[in-house]
């Protein structure tokens, strides 16, 4: 079975509580994404505005930012259960990964489509998910990136035990795609709202079917 989540990326918190408020009808876990125009050129809202963050939904953090670890307790204090960081981090990941462990709640890495997913291997021990970008961080909206499916493969064929996922384009034509790969998870942005500055909030129900019949039809 493949889960579809909610992509959540806001540059106020009116912006952020109303498209958490679209969602949750039809969601029961949702993915925050958090920019800090350093690691990635935007910005958004900022785990510290929204730390007592009160909602039924099972939340997790997609960092990117460049010094995750300075986000870590906002994230937590967001209700956030599952930390996800970049393997872009280079020799700063495995400490990070250790720290969101040791504060009790899961953690993730996300690998961006240019980056050599064989490096992870060593950590898996570290990581209870992976997701793999189908699109470079920050670029919203843009082409899906095929690599990501060679990814998810890779990943099963040796035997990651872990939660596969995958973020960015997730569209109608890709996800069943990646289903075939061997995806369990698709994170989708853009193909439920639209347009970053002008979300079509009252269509999320539509979208989300459409999504479900192309997988099921995989």
């Amino acid at each position: 079975m493949v889960t579809i989540i909610p992509a959540i990326l806001s540059h106020n918190v009116r912006d952020f509580m109303n498209k958490l408020h679209a969602v949750e009808p039809y969601f029961r876990e949702a993915q925050i994404d958090f920019m800090d125009g350093v690691f990635v050129p935007n910005k958004t809202v900022t785990a510290k505005e929204l730390r007592g963050l009160q909602t039924f939904l099972k939340l997790e953090a997609h960092l990117m930012v460049q010094t995750p670890e300075t986000w870590v307790q906002d994230a937590l204090y967001a209700k956030c259960r599952r930390i996800i960081v970049h393997q872009e981090l280079g020799a700063g990941l495995s400490g990070t990964l250790q720290m969101i462990r040791g504060l009790g709640v899961e953690a993730g890495v996300a690998v961006n489509p240019d980056t050599e997913i064989e490096g992870l291997d060593s950590w898996w021990r570290w990581i209870d998910m992976i997701q793999v970008m189908g699109v470079m961080p920050g670029h919203y909206g843009a082409k899906f990136q095929p690599a990501a499916i060679e990814k998810v493969r890779y990943l099963r064929e040796r035997g990651f035990p872990g939660i596969i996922q995958v973020d960015g384009a997730v569209t109608p034509e890709t996800a069943p795609m990646l289903k075939r790969a061997g995806v369990n998870r698709l994170v989708v942005g853009h193909d439920l709202f639209g347009s970053e500055d002008n979300p079509s909030l009252d269509k999320i129900g539509e979208k989300l079917q459409e999504l479900q019949l192309s997988i099921n039809g995989a």
